[in-house]
């Protein structure tokens, strides 16, 4: 059956150029724009620890040199001249109904842009490739200081309070945020010198989550039960039949299908004050000069007790009268300034030593969950041990994701491709939808959206593409009565109507 498009499609384009949050919309020179979104990289599975910064690409008309780097007499020549469009803050809005409504569909900032010029059948363009807001801090290493570790740790927190506050130390502040509860505990928790972005998809991982940027403007963490709860997952977003799309592919993704699964973790345990760094090098301090030295510890500590050191001229002078030292305390380092008060002489500084108490590694522990399903009767089995997550480091973690995760994949997993469906610009990744197509014996079948291709061009359709995970195949019991238990709704009891069952 042919698709009709019966729709009255526009797109609007918001670029902050000069980076004072104030948007110039350049919508009139919009001929096309495609993008991407995603939880994770197309080559792995759904519940690795690893996430993707989601893309954009935009094509502009640049018939009249307006975003001509080279054009001293351009309108945006001053903000985009010797690359300083890198990074610039854009949005893009589509409306499907003659634009009544605008919904954002990519948000993020713009790469280098790449220009060409024209021919005899074609006009000057500009091509500009977007990322999501992931982007400007994937690369931005950050360090816990010795404060907050303790604090954080002090304070008991999960998964979820470990990522907001990650994202608050990387200048991402509460109200760009949308975290869900935390799950689990985690003891010890710094970076050093880390990207963000990475720290918080492991973070995630650790849970049983996801973390990701949505269109919406807002770094959000779901946990692992987060589409039992929520109206855009407990009901569906959008019913498709055949009429709504142009090809609908099933099909069953043996990227995560194992029969037994291992997950590790790794303890950590305060011990008694020793060592924590020590140097055979011998510093040297110019004559008023100040030098900053960085002792990166083998451990984080708990507490920094004491910096000793000798400060000597280079006849073995003692020189410490004229030296000070300003130590800046982080979680597993120490940034040490020394300067040197003395006019004329430098200084050596020999026997640089720091001692405190050291958190540190207790044996890794492992635990494996085997499939008892009649599907690895007659086949040769397959092993997945998840290695490598830092912050999964308690028993509660262990238990849980090794469970959870062998629910998952110790039979193959029914997987939807959506192609050519009339686009919405409201639907969002994790949306749950609801998908009939008679040729193929599917009706009414519930599905969650993993990822979206969307394109939109210039007097043509909005079309999307959905990759989508059977919600059956992640929830046993997603549809069943009774289904899962609700804090507020369900009620407890084997007889109460109002009963559920217990997630894990």
């Amino acid at each position: 059956m042919a698709t009709t498009y019966a729709r009255v499609i526009s797109a609007k384009l918001f670029i902050d150029w000069d980076f004072d949050d104030a948007y110039t919309e350049e919508t009139d020179y919009l001929i096309r724009a495609d993008g991407s979104l995603r939880f994770h990289p197309p080559a792995t599975g759904i519940w690795t620890g690893s996430g993707i910064v989601d893309r954009c690409t935009l094509t502009l008309d640049n018939s009249t040199g307006r975003f001509s780097p080279l054009n001293t007499g351009g309108a945006l020549y001053g903000d985009i001249r010797d690359g300083k469009a890198y990074n610039a803050p854009m949005y893009i809005e589509v409306s499907i109904n003659g634009g009544s409504n605008y919904y954002t569909v990519f948000a993020g900032v713009i790469k280098i842009p790449r220009e060409m010029g024209s021919t005899s059948k074609e006009t000057a363009i500009i091509t500009i490739d977007c990322r999501s807001l992931e982007e400007p801090i994937l690369s931005k290493l950050t360090t816990t200081t010795a404060t907050n570790f303790i604090a954080r740790h002090n304070l008991d927190y999960n998964e979820a309070d470990y990522i907001a506050n990650v994202l608050i130390d990387a200048g991402i502040g509460a109200g760009d945020q949308d975290m869900d509860a935390g799950t689990f505990c985690i003891p010890w928790m710094w970076i050093d010198q880390e990207s963000p972005i990475e720290t918080c998809w492991k973070l995630a991982a650790a849970g049983g989550g996801r973390f990701y940027y949505t269109p919406d403007g807002k770094y959000a963490y779901e946990n692992s039960r987060h589409w039992l709860t929520g109206s855009a997952h407990t009901s569906s977003q959008a019913t498709l039949t055949i009429g709504d799309f142009q090809r609908l592919t099933p099909f069953y993704n043996d990227r995560e299908l194992y029969e037994s699964v291992s997950v590790v973790s790794y303890p950590r345990e305060t011990t008694i004050a020793d060592t924590l760094w020590e140097s055979d090098v011998v510093y040297i301090i110019p004559a008023g000069e100040t030098v900053l030295i960085e002792a990166v510890l083998d451990n984080p500590a708990f507490s920094k007790d004491t910096v000793t050191y000798d400060a000597v001229n280079s006849g073995g002078v003692d020189m410490s009268a004229s030296i000070t030292m300003n130590p800046t305390d982080w979680a597993a380092r120490v940034s040490m300034s020394f300067v040197n008060g003395h006019a004329t002489q430098a200084i050596e500084i020999h026997n640089l030593t720091i001692t405190g108490s050291p958190i540190t590694s207790l044996d890794d522990v492992s635990v494996v969950e085997e499939s008892s399903d009649g599907f690895w009767t007659d086949r040769e089995g397959r092993d997945r041990k998840l290695t490598g997550n830092p912050w999964i480091q308690t028993q509660a973690q262990l238990s849980f994701l090794s469970e959870f995760l062998l629910d998952r994949m110790e039979t193959p997993r029914l997987f939807f491709k959506i192609d050519g469906v009339r686009g919405d610009p409201q639907r969002r990744l994790g949306d749950r939808i609801t998908v009939s197509d008679a040729s193929m014996s599917i009706s009414s079948r519930i599905m969650f959206l993993t990822a979206i291709d969307w394109r939109f061009e210039r007097g043509g359709p909005f079309l999307q593409n959905y990759e989508a995970v059977d919600g059956t195949a992640l929830y046993q019991y997603l549809t069943t009565d009774p289904s899962y238990f609700i804090l507020g709704t369900n009620k407890l009891g084997a007889a109460d109507p109002d009963n559920g069952r217990v997630f894990y």
